[in-house]
């Protein structure tokens, strides 16, 4: 699977894998076929990367931790409001984006910053917030997470969590199909299986 196929798709359901180490897979709307398969490197301090098959043959993108994010003022701020940096591995490495976590607000509601490459501030990905953030937190399985992808103003997509035992699931829909679906499946990834908080894995 490559870019130019993934395009065209407006729904994908994401899974993480059961003690999958922060891997997820993403899957057509009927979870028939595998699309995108998301592998974490070295627990996940490394980053993680995408590949357009389970043999992990076809790499499309690269996502880097980096604890040395643009904007950290202190210590802390470089340990906890880390930043991945999203490169298309499939175009030379082209920088994509960025992910910045925002630690303090995540406590309460999940919040990253989406970047562009020269660091400005163009978008977020955001959990619902009140009282359902927090019961996430208590009965996951239950009160699953709901984001919304954000960017230069528009609502770009969708991910809505699903009733789940052990391993988190979502229904990713992509609301504005002029919007980079690189950045989108790599929040996705980001959020439905290597930094997510809600379950264990699939």
């Amino acid at each position: 699977m490559h870019w130019e196929q993934l395009r065209i798709r407006t729904k994908f359901l994401v899974k993480r894998k059961f003690f999958g180490m922060g891997t997820s897979m993403i899957f057509d709307e009927e979870s028939r076929e595998l699309l995108v398969y998301a592998k974490a490197r070295f627990f996940q301090w490394h980053g993680f990367k995408l590949f357009g098959d389970k043999q992990m043959t076809t790499e499309l993108s690269f996502a880097k931790r980096d604890f040395h994010g643009q904007g950290a003022k202190n210590v802390l701020g470089k340990i906890f409001n880390f930043e991945y940096v999203i490169t298309d591995t499939s175009a030379g490495g082209q920088e994509i984006c960025r992910f910045k976590r925002k630690a303090l607000r995540s406590m309460f509601r999940d919040t990253w910053e989406i970047m562009t490459a020269d660091g400005t501030v163009a978008g977020s990905i955001t959990e619902q917030g009140g009282f359902r953030a927090v019961m996430s937190r208590i009965l996951p399985a239950f009160f699953p997470q709901t984001y919304t992808f954000t960017y230069q103003g528009k609502d770009i997509a969708e991910m809505k969590g699903k009733f789940a035992w052990f391993a988190p699931k979502y229904v990713l829909t992509v609301l504005d199909q002029s919007a980079d679906i690189r950045m989108i499946l790599n929040g996705a990834a980001l959020i439905g299986g290597v930094e997510g908080k809600q379950g264990s894995g699939s």
